[in-house]
C-alpha cells in the first residue's frame, strides 16, 4: 500500500493522470488489508463461540447437580462471553459490507465515495476492538492510513471531494446495519442460559 501511495503522489506532482492499473492496485491493497481484519474476525469469532457452547454446557451440569454458586459464576462468564462476541459480529458484518461496497467500484469518482464511509467505518472499529482485539485495531489503523491517504490523492485527481457529512452518514448506515444483523445472529443462535433445574434438564 505504501508503495501504491508514494505512485499517487508522484502522478500528482508531476501532472500525470493515475493510470487504470495503479487504481486497482490501490484499490486491490485496501481490500486486502480489510479482508485480512475480515478474517481474523471469523476466526475470533469461532473460538468465541466455542467457548460459549463449553460454558453453556457447564452451567447446565452444575445446574443439574445443583450448584448454584458454580453456575452463577459461569453464566457471569459466559455474559461476557457473548457481549464480546456480539461485539465481533458487528465487526465482521460491517467490514464484509464495506468491502462488497469497495468491490463495487467501477471509477475514481466512485473510489473515492466509497472510501470516505469505508474509512469512517474503519475508525470506528478500531476504536471499538482496542481492547479486546488490539492485534485487528492495529491492521484498521494500518488501514484507515491507507485509505485516507488514498481520498485525498483521488479527490484531487478526480476533482471531487465526499462530503463528511454524507460519508459519515453513510458509516452509521452500515454500522447499523451489522449492529441489527449481529443481534438478529445471536439471538437465534445461543439459547438462554437455564435459571432452574427444570430448565436445565429440559436443554
Amino acid at each position: 500500500m505504501f508503495k501504491t501511495v508514494i505512485k499517487i503522489l508522484d502522478m500528482i506532482q508531476t501532472g500525470g493522470r493515475l493510470s487504470k492499473r495503479q487504481f486497482i492496485d490501490g484499490l486491490q491493497d485496501t481490500i486486502n488489508t480489510l479482508s485480512l481484519v475480515y478474517n481474523m474476525l471469523d476466526v475470533k469469532e469461532r473460538g468465541l463461540k466455542e467457548k460459549d457452547e463449553h460454558l453453556f454446557n457447564l452451567i447446565v451440569r452444575a445446574k443439574q447437580t445443583g450448584d448454584d454458586t458454580r453456575a452463577k459464576m459461569l453464566a457471569n462468564e459466559l455474559s461476557h462471553i457473548r457481549r464480546g462476541l456480539k461485539s465481533v459480529v458487528i465487526s465482521r458484518l460491517a467490514i464484509e459490507m464495506v468491502i462488497e461496497k469497495l468491490h463495487s467500484t467501477k471509477d475514481i469518482k466512485e473510489f473515492a465515495a466509497n472510501l470516505a464511509p469505508a474509512a469512517q467505518v474503519a475508525a470506528s472499529l478500531h476504536k471499538q476492538l482496542s481492547v479486546t482485539m488490539p492485534e485487528a485495531s492495529d491492521k484498521l489503523k494500518e488501514s484507515l492510513e491507507d485509505m485516507t491517504a488514498l481520498i485525498t490523492q483521488s479527490g484531487q485527481l478526480s476533482g471531487v471531494s465526499h462530503e463528511v457529512n454524507a460519508a459519515n452518514e453513510e458509516a452509521e448506515e452500515i454500522l447499523i446495519k451489522a449492529t441489527a444483523m449481529a443481534e438478529k445472529a445471536t439471538n437465534a443462535k445461543f439459547p438462554d442460559v437455564p435459571t432452574n433445574v427444570q430448565e436445565a434438564e429440559e436443554v
